[in-house]
């Protein structure tokens, strides 16, 4: 079924089988979700995907491409860079092959977390950027790291082709890392942020029985994402699993907080999870830039645990601001958009309350990176805007609706159950309107790809069975 797209209707085995209006038809619910059960008023229906299924990757390489993404892995050693310049606290630079949009270093895991990578860049070898100083981040805990290694937060750039780095420690006494790398990444075959601009953000036209609407949210299609990275040679590196929401961890990525482009930013950081250190996905479930949009993170929909805090990743959804607010505020079209999908991911939920949550007791519903791990995480400003937040969510809860005027819906990511009313199984069609198939059982479960396709008879939807 898989390598042919097909039409899913919303009757048993009928030929002819079109929902009538009013009926519970090729009904679809969130498999992990307690309150959305959809409800097909002109009918739901859905679209098989072609060759979505399990589709074996690439494993990471020195120089990596994948699907337009272009990576490579610059390293030391390898070039006739010897102990002395690192350890006398020489400048040492490197040319990169082709401009790149992000940056990250790496070393052996065994070197330890006294490494400090003091970073410029510069797009002519000539006039360099000021100093950014980079760290190993040991608290994001998604699948384990490729080959041990300490990775730190990533450099965005604006094109760069040059780079400048010093080895140093806290106190910025000069030391040589063992094995360190280097790797840059120019995510720029995709979708750019006037792409998304002129489109429209994913919300889903159906009617559902939940009393929050969704707010808009740019979905991994949208935003550019390769869905061969979460596939090695072994098929998925990082099933979906799932379990019910009962805090929400806020963080930031510590990154350059107005990249020149969001949707290159959040492939690049999709890049450096999933394939330079090895996780087969993004660690966040969703991700909010200073713009006030929200982006789909990990993939499998709502519940799906993602990797951002460690063991607390575990029943809880971490929600990503993009850059460093350490020492700067978060905009309010930021804030505004972090509290809606705040409202939305936690509308069964107290924002005001604390409950125990594994080894935290009392911990806030609506919680920071810092209150379950050891990290300065989501940084000073935002940490500080946490109260402000929990009413403000509060208050959208108390509403009733998220003010976004889109119906809620399902959206694409979201895995899926099918039900009807009778028990029946669902037809797989080839195309809308198109021949029957096959079928997907009653209670079957499938991942949401793409839609709705809207004809006169019903919203359709691509999915993965």
């Amino acid at each position: 079924m898989r390598n042919s797209p097909a039409r899913i209707s919303s009757q048993a085995s009928d030929v002819e089988s079109v929902p009538q209006p009013g009926g519970m038809a090729g009904a679809f619910r969130r498999a992990a979700n307690r309150r959305v059960v959809m409800k097909a008023a002109a009918g739901v229906a859905a679209l098989a995907a072609s060759g979505i299924g399990v589709v074996p990757g690439v494993a990471p390489t020195l120089a990596q491409q994948a699907d337009g993404t272009r990576a490579r892995r610059y390293v030391p050693e390898e070039n006739g860079v010897g102990s002395s310049e690192a350890a006398q606290g020489e400048w040492i630079i490197f040319q990169a092959e082709f401009p790149f949009w992000a940056l990250g270093a790496s070393w052996p895991g065994d070197v330890g977390l006294w490494p400090v990578i003091a970073v410029q860049v510069s797009r002519d070898g000539e006039t360099w950027t000021d100093t950014i100083d980079v760290a190993a981040q040991t608290d994001d805990g998604g699948q384990p790291s490729r080959d041990g290694r300490l990775f730190t937060a990533l450099i965005f750039t604006d094109g760069a082709q040059w780079v400048r780095y010093q080895t140093i420690d806290i106190e910025r006494v000069p030391g040589r890392v063992e094995g360190l790398e280097f790797t840059y990444i120019d995510p720029t075959d995709g979708p750019w942020e006037a792409d998304i601009a002129t489109g429209s953000s994913s919300r889903l036209s159906t009617l559902a029985v939940d009393t929050i609407a969704p707010p808009p949210i740019v979905t991994r299609a949208q935003w550019g994402a390769n869905e061969n990275w979460r596939f090695g040679s072994s098929g998925e590196i990082w099933s979906p699993e799932y379990e019910t929401v009962s805090h929400i961890i806020i963080h930031h990525t510590a990154t350059a907080n107005r990249p020149a482009d969001v949707p290159n930013a959040i492939r690049s950081i999709y890049y450096y999870h999933a394939v330079e250190q090895g996780w087969g996905d993004i660690g966040y479930n969703y991700l909010v830039d200073h713009n006030g949009r929200i982006y789909q993170g990990r993939f499998g929909g709502q519940d799906v645990i993602g990797g951002h805090s460690y063991q607390f990743a575990v029943g809880s959804s971490g929600i990503s601001t993009i850059g460093n607010f350490t020492s700067v505020d978060i905009t309010e079209a930021a804030k505004s958009a972090l509290v809606s999908i705040c409202a939305f991911v936690g509308r069964d939920l107290d924002p005001l309350a604390t409950a125990d949550f594994l080894e935290a007791p009392d911990l806030p519903i609506i919680a920071s990176h810092r209150d379950v791990n050891a990290t300065s995480c989501p940084g000073d400003r935002l940490w500080n805007d946490l109260p402000e937040i929990r009413t403000l969510i509060a208050q959208t809860l108390d509403e009733g609706v998220l003010d976004t005027g889109l119906p809620a819906g399902i959206a694409p990511g979201d895995r899926v159950r099918v039900q009807t009313d009778d028990g029946s199984a669902l037809n797989l069609r080839t195309t809308a309107n198109g021949q029957i198939s096959g079928s997907l059982a009653n209670d079957a479960t499938a991942w949401v790809i793409d839609g709705p396709e809207q004809l006169a008879d019903g919203n359709w939807y691509r999915v993965d069975p």
